[in-house]
């Protein structure tokens, strides 16, 4: 019994001296004023802390290039994929009485005990159709975390032509609206840093989580720029293509639901000039070509340029921030490669005057944003195209070595004492024995 004793005591302070240490190597800081700043320049180092994951789940890739989340919904549950879009900001899902949505699966409001409907509807324009959807109240499951009630859309009317679940929006612009996705976070009180994280390369999205591995990489920032679109939006003061300086100060939107990176009809001009004096892609016979009725271009080459080197291609596309020299980030041309066919994920869109980054861009980039600083960071910049995957090594400091020793001369301790005892016993029931058998 005196053993057994000693050793319900030693895991309970092997439990209290694991949970002091966890303790110890938390460190609070100021998250507004920490993303005020570029995170990781030589004048801000670099902070270990890890901030709580609401969403952390790991997402895939679809035939289309985007990216999706599994999520469920309802009283029973039902199953859907939905786009990760940070370029619009509601939650949708198509209505099982759409005929003309394409969808894998369809929510079936009429098998769920918790569903409710409003009056409201809401139509959504965007570069691939236009929906129209009654505004509904449903619980949604993403993980332990999340499991609550959420406005979302249920699209009655569809003209995407192909084949989507829906999309979760996590734009800023709609941010103060009521039924956004990411207001409907923060009135629930769900979201309390208020920042979201993508990680393409990676496979990973965070709500508010600041892994340590990001505090340790370069970082560009810029300013989101507020008005009334549903954008995560920054002027860029000039951008290079393929070392042509524009110098016509434009506009970017940071949209990972589009699939490439999209210029408006004004660059049409300079890319041409490009691709006449880029000699891979005149080994390739590249040019912008026009290829459907919604007047867009792409750069469409007439031979494979898969056993062409693009290594040679970095800084491709250059955007500038805030006209300074290290805040600009720049992509390859090999990263906008679509290799299963002979083009890029490169386009000119006639109905757009801003700037696209799609999701080729996302895949190379993990981006943070901030949503009640408007802050908007970009990691591994310049040169370094964020080609590391993330492995949380764990660096043991001064204070976890004197917690270890400590731990280590208690376990010591313990035995010794243990085995005194177990000792003293076996010595008392030999002198019992010894004095039985002379009775």
């Amino acid at each position: 019994m005196a053993f057994n004793k000693f050793i319900i005591i030693y895991i309970s302070l092997f439990n209290i001296i694991i949970s002091l240490k966890l303790n110890v190597n938390k460190k609070i800081f100021n998250i507004s004023q920490l993303f005020k700043y570029n995170l990781l320049d030589d004048e801000h180092p670099s902070n270990s802390h890890l901030i709580r994951s609401l969403i952390n789940l790991p997402i895939q890739q679809s035939e289309l290039g985007l990216y999706l989340i599994n999520i469920t919904i309802g009283e029973p549950t039902q199953e859907f994929s939905l786009i990760l879009d940070s370029g619009s900001s509601y939650i949708w899902v198509n209505d099982n009485n759409c005929n003309s949505c394409k969808a894998k699966n369809k929510f079936i409001s009429s098998k769920s005990n918790t569903f409710a409907k409003s009056k409201e509807n809401i139509n959504i324009n965007f570069i691939s159709g236009n929906i129209k959807g009654n505004l509904c109240r449903d619980y949604f499951y993403f993980n332990s975390n999340i499991n609550t009630s959420f406005y979302f859309l249920l699209v009655y009317e569809s003209n995407i032509d192909f084949e989507i679940d829906g999309i979760i929006g996590l734009s800023k612009g709609s941010y103060n609206k009521k039924y956004s996705f990411l207001n409907q976070l923060k009135d629930k009180k769900i979201m309390k840093h208020n920042i979201l994280l993508y990680d393409l390369y990676n496979k990973s999205f965070y709500i508010d989580e600041i892994p340590q591995i990001y505090l340790e990489q370069k970082s560009v920032s810029c300013k989101n720029k507020e008005d009334k679109t549903n954008f995560w939006k920054c002027d860029v003061n000039y951008l290079k293509v393929d070392d042509v300086v524009i110098r016509l100060e434009s506009e970017i939107i940071f949209d990972s639901g589009t699939n490439g990176i999209v210029f408006p009809i004004k660059y049409k001009d300079y890319f041409e000039n490009v691709i006449k004096n880029n000699q891979i892609l005149q080994k390739g016979g590249c040019e912008l070509k026009y290829f459907d009725n919604e007047r867009i271009y792409q750069i469409i080459c007439e031979q494979s340029l898969e056993n062409i080197d693009l290594n040679g291609t970095e800084n491709f596309l250059e955007f500038y921030f805030d006209k300074g020299q290290k805040n600009f980030f720049s992509i390859k041309l090999s990263d906008l490669f679509n290799e299963n066919d002979k083009s890029f994920y490169l386009y000119i869109f006639e109905r757009k005057s801003e700037i696209l980054l799609g999701s080729p861009f996302f895949e190379k980039y993990p981006v943070l944003f901030n949503l009640d600083d408007n802050i908007i960071n970009i990691f591994g910049v310049g040169n370094d195209l964020y080609k590391y995957k993330i492995n949380y090594e764990y660096k043991i400091g001064n204070i976890q070595i004197v917690i270890i020793i400590v731990i280590l001369i208690l376990i010591i301790l313990i035995l010794v004492r243990a085995q005194c005892v177990y000792r003293k016993r076996k010595s008392y029931n030999k002198i019992e024995f010894l004095v039985e058998e002379r009775n």
